[in-house]
This record gives C-alpha cells, structure tokens and sequence, in this order.
C-alpha cells in the first residue's frame, strides 16, 4: 500500500470525485454539496492524501499547514483533516496514519489534530499526544469536548490556535 498526495492547487475534478467517493463512505453528501465544502474550506497549499493499494482508494485525509502560537513562538503544523477510509473494520485507517506519521517524521512536520475522546485511543496508539486541555486554548468557537493531540512535537507548556479549523 502507497499513499498518493496530491496539492490542492494541483488537484483535478476527476480527483476531487475520487476523495469525494471515499468521504462519502463516512460522510455521505451530494457531490455538489461535497464539492462546495471542499472549495469553501480547503486552502491551495492542502494536500489531498490517498491510502492506494494498487488501483484501488481506500482511505483519505488531508493535511492542512496552520500555525499555533507555542510557548510565545509561531509554530508550524499540518493539521489532520476528514480522516476516513471507504471500508470499516479492515485497518486502512490504521495504515494511512502509520504511513502520514512517516511522511511527517521524513519531512520534519509537526502534526496537530482536534478530535472527540471515542477516536482518542486510536490515534494515542500511532504515537500521538494528547494535549492536556488546561495548556490548550482554542480561539472562536466553543470546542466542548474537542481535544488537541499533536505528532513529532517538542513538549511545551502553553498552546494558543486561532488559525482555521480544518
């Protein structure tokens, strides 16, 4: 299995169909709806990240470059967006993380993703941290019962995203 990333301000309508076919497994929408999201929430430097085995899609996420003030330093990140894979229960969420994380290591990137506390352990056990809610904050608005976990990072003692939320 390989991934194939594709840049935003690179991607092609027919590729777009190929991400939307697989969020519509976790997410289903019309295309035109899916396709509307994706140009009002996706920047020109996001990466389209496909899980292939062969011919085949079968996971997808993007990673989306954002900035947090860490410790009174800019910093960094690719955000972890709109993880899903096209079949449940096989593992190739698992793998597409796995092969991310390596991605990010390789190209010395910081990782940061917000999720709820029922995917929590799934991402703890591909090597990711979860931030403790006290050093975090979260500007905009409320994120009750979202946590912060980041990959590939130094320790810190205070976070501050004001960024987009991806």
């Amino acid at each position: 299995m390989e991934l194939e990333i594709i840049k935003h301000s690179d991607i092609s309508h027919e590729d777009l169909l190929r991400v939307i076919d697989i969020k519509n497994a976790a997410w289903p929408h019309p295309i035109e709806s899916q396709l509307k999201w994706i140009a009002d929430n996706q920047s020109k430097e996001d990466l389209h990240v496909i899980l292939k085995d062969g011919n085949e899609d079968l996971a997808y996420m993007d990673l989306c470059p954002v900035n947090a003030e860490v410790d009174d330093h800019q910093m960094r990140f690719m955000g972890i967006g709109n993880v899903c894979s096209k079949t449940k229960g096989k593992g190739h969420g698992g793998i597409l993380i796995a092969l991310v994380n390596k991605y990010l290591e390789n190209n010395n990137l910081k990782g940061m993703l917000f999720c709820k506390d029922h995917v929590m352990r799934f991402y703890a056990h591909y090597g990711w941290q979860v931030i403790p809610s006290d050093t975090v904050t979260i500007e905009g608005d409320s994120h009750e019962g979202i946590y912060t976990m980041c990959f590939n990072t130094p320790s810190f003692n205070r976070m501050i995203y004001s960024d987009r939320l991806f």
